[in-house]
């Protein structure tokens, strides 16, 4: 996956306040997370940007884990009950 196909997964996924959970998360401001996520590429980023993609794409890779945990427990309830 290129950085663009990754910045438009954050993008769909990160909803309003979760910026400032990575923000958090990295130990920077808003303002890193939001200068970070304007980025182009990663050439040229300072290490706070960096650890603001990581935080962000960790943070992604969780919600898709507990989005698959529950799609797995939905299905199993729907199982009981067919």
């Amino acid at each position: 996956m290129d950085f663009k196909e990754q910045k438009k997964l954050v993008f769909d996924i990160l909803k309003q306040g979760e910026r400032g959970v990575i923000a958090e998360r990295a130990g920077v401001t808003r303002a890193t997370v939001n200068n970070a996520l304007n980025l182009d590429s990663l050439e040229g980023a300072t290490s706070a940007q960096m650890r603001v993609w990581e935080e962000c794409l960790s943070f992604v890779k969780e919600k898709q884990r507990r989005a698959a945990e529950i799609e797995s427990k939905v299905a199993a309830i729907a199982e009981k009950l067919a």
